[in-house]
């Protein structure tokens, strides 16, 4: 079902069916053929689509969107996924996927990490026995390589044995010349059952669960292996689970016990795995309320969400439209609360459609969509807190966000089950601005159409917006001088232009040409000088001076011209004007522009043959990413 906006009308005029041309007949038959004509271009005229009233918008409130101060600033690294449950992660379909969403931060461990030995690829059950490798560290750095991604790897812990941590560690840089970004400390404690036991002597009959202090000292002796190795080595000192009376007492042990670690990693899943209404108040805060949890046990160390969604395998919801505008509801939050990093669990396995990307089909799930087609154009540099009127439903959350002074993006979520949302634009950009409303409908469908300021967009239950907007190209104009001396025959002429960029028009630039030529050549010099500001837009001419000297019949002239382009510009053209929104020097969720395709890959994932744009020559090589050092472990004194 493709989203219906009140603000437009689809009607289109009909156009009559025409029969064969009238052929000689006699007097009575023409008489009964021009009655019948008559008689169908009254009906035409009675049913034609210009003559009925305009459907009514969808029954729900008219919301308005107040867009307010910066409330945080966000890296490209917000954007998490978790890619547990591939056995080799060195999949350049997987990576190629992956490239089409804005995600830049990739982690790899859930609860297999501490059940593996990487060096003998045994996976131990609980009877001890070793079986096929869950994971493949390896491969993941491959995964990482390719994109350039930051990425977190897991290290067992369950066993309560640094000295295997290390083993394993060093193993890893035996293997490849690829370190994680950051190292985390096992997978939910407090659901071991084996702690302190090594992994050659399990039992299914082993109930040892560690308490938060013994974890936390636990947590303490293997981040000192590491730091031994590496010595400013990230350390993620706990993936704590989603239960929010356990992330507290757990997080604040760990943080008395090793007051060093990098981050704290928590996972939140909706109603503690989903075994409740799906959309639901509380478990669409559920999230929020963890991390703020989270944030005043870790006593000034980052919280990190490592795994989000709406529930895990055995959740009907999951795959569906509900687990998509679940993630946009809880990004909305996410990103209004400052969250440094938010992963969503996860890609790609056989789980199904607990995934990204559904593995028992090879298809895409809503929540791809969401991500590759919505999020790309949600900007978060500098977040905005957005207020909705007194209307809106409590399923609805907003959040906007800017990159510059000349764009703004906004994200609207409706996770009512029942419930319309008239939300309007009115007064959310200046009248000249530009732009798309990219959409998720309550099918997990998507579209887009052009963005029109002061627009109302209807959103039916369980569905998202994204709302992109630029500032109108400007003009300005210049101040140049153009200098000039000719010999001779020789004719000079020296140029000057100024560029101005700036929000809805700006300033001009200043630039000085100078130019000689000698005997019978010809010579120009020319200047460009820019200038951003803001303002009204300007236009025509600049400022020039020309000096000219000659031996002869030299002559010499000077000109002087300016226009602006959009701020995100280097510069305008002189005489011309600013390039259309988004046509250069933009960026959308970290990406640059779409470069050339340089090649068409073909790879099969489960007897299914997947076409994949592979771009700038290598996967994953589409966009440029820069290598990012997690912040210097906080000492606490």
């Amino acid at each position: 079902m493709r989203r219906s906006y009140s603000a437009r009308s689809l009607d289109r005029a009909a156009v009559p069916n025409r029969g064969p041309p009238l052929g000689p007949r006699g007097p009575l038959l023409r008489v009964g053929l021009i009655a019948s004509v008559l008689g169908l271009l009254l009906l035409s005229t009675i049913s034609a689509p210009g003559s009925l009233a305009q459907p009514p918008a969808p029954v729900g409130n008219l919301v308005t969107v107040t867009v307010n101060g910066v409330v945080a600033h966000e890296t490209p690294y917000f954007w998490a996924m978790d890619v547990d449950g591939m056995t080799n992660p060195a999949v350049p379909a997987a990576a190629a996927l992956l490239n089409e969403t804005p995600i830049k931060s990739l982690r790899y461990g859930d609860n297999w990490l501490d059940m593996s030995n990487w060096s003998n690829n045994c996976f131990y059950n609980d009877n001890n026995q070793c079986g096929s490798p869950q994971g493949e560290p390896v491969g993941f750095g491959t995964l990482c390589s390719w994109l350039h991604d930051e990425c977190d790897l897991g290290v067992p812990a369950e066993s309560n044995n640094p000295s295997t941590t290390t083993a394993l560690i060093h193993w890893l840089a035996q293997q490849t010349s690829w370190t994680p970004t950051c190292w985390a400390i096992g997978n939910e404690p407090e659901g071991w059952t084996h702690f302190g036991i090594p992994w050659s002597s399990w039992s299914p009959n082993d109930d040892v669960t560690p308490t938060a202090a013994q974890f936390a000292w636990d947590a303490a002796n293997i981040t000192a292996a590491i730091r031994h190795i590496y010595p400013h080595a990230c350390i993620i000192g706990i993936e704590n689970n989603n239960n929010v009376r356990r992330t507290e007492p757990w997080t604040a042990a760990l943080v008395a016990a090793t007051d060093n670690v990098t981050a704290i990693g928590i996972h939140s899943y909706a109603d503690n795995h989903c075994t409740g209404p799906w959309l639901a108040l509380n478990n669409l805060t559920s999230l929020a309320r963890q991390y703020q949890d989270g944030v005043a046990a870790a006593e000034g160390i980052p919280v990190w969400t490592q795994e989000f969604n709406i529930g895990v395998p055995g959740c009907d919801a999951l795959g569906t439209e509900a687990a998509s505008v679940f993630a946009s509801a809880n990004v909305a939050q996410a990103l209004a609360l400052g969250m440094p990093q938010l992963t969503f669990f996860r890609f790609y396995c056989d789980a199904g459609p607990s995934c990204m990307v559904n593995s028992n089909t090879n298809q895409p799930t809503p929540a791809f969509t969401l991500y590759s087609k919505l999020f790309t154009h949600l900007d978060i540099k500098n977040v905005r807190n957005v207020t909705l009127s007194s209307t809106a439903d409590p399923e609805t959350w907003a959040v906007a966000g800017s990159d510059n002074a000349t764009d703004l993006s906004l994200l609207v979520a409706n996770a009512a089950t029942t419930s319309w949302e008239n939300i309007s634009l009115k007064g959310f950009t200046p009248s000249n601005w530009s732009g798309m409303v990219y959409d998720q409908g309550s099918s997990g469908s998507y579209s887009s159409q052009e963005y029109t300021p002061g627009m109302t967009v209807s959103l039916p239950p369980e569905s998202t917006i994204v709302v992109k907007a630029f500032a109108a190209p400007g003009s300005g104009s210049g101040n140049g001088t153009g200098n000039s001396t000719g010999n001779s025959t020789g004719n000079s002429t020296g140029n000057s232009t100024g560029n101005g960029t700036g929000h809805d028009g700006g300033g001009g630039g200043n630039g000085t040409g100078n130019s000689t030529g000698n005997s019978t050549g010809n010579s120009t010099g020319n200047s460009t000088g820019n200038s951003t500001g803001g303002g009204g837009t300007g236009s025509g001419g600049g400022n020039s001076t020309g000096n000219s000297t000659s031996n002869s019949t030299g002559t010499a002239s000077n000109s002087s011209t300016g226009t602006g382009g959009r701020s995100n510009d280097s510069s305008g053209s002189g005489g011309g004007t600013g390039p259309p929104p988004g046509a250069s020097g933009t960026t959308v969720a970290g990406h640059p522009d779409p470069p050339s395709v340089s090649r068409q890959l073909a790879f099969t994932l489960g007897g299914i043959v997947l076409f994949v744009i592979a771009i700038g020559g290598a996967v994953g090589a589409s966009r440029p990413r820069r290598p990012v050092s997690r912040p210097a472990p906080r000492v606490r004194r």
